[in-house]
């Protein structure tokens, strides 16, 4: 099985990618630009996504057990 490692850097889209086998080990497929020249190679492959934390967004909420289905349609507007 192999692997394609993405990096997401900044903000303007850049990202860098390393394609891995199923041990970690590098394969010749390494490159960066666009996510979009690296969805050519992720085809054949799962892919690993790397984010940056401070582009990350983590909430949770505890929902009451009665009314639970209204609940989780207005959870989107109390975050």
């Amino acid at each position: 099985m192999e692997y394609l490692v993405i990096r997401i850097g900044d903000a303007e889209g850049g990202a860098s990618w390393q394609a891995v086998d199923a041990h970690g080990a590098p394969l010749a497929h390494r490159g960066e630009g666009d996510l979009e020249q690296a969805a050519e190679l992720a085809e054949a492959r799962k892919v690993v996504l790397l984010i940056p934390a401070r582009e990350v967004f983590r909430a949770r909420m505890d929902l009451p057990a009665r009314g639970r289905r209204s609940a989780v349609r207005g959870a989107r507007y109390a975050l």
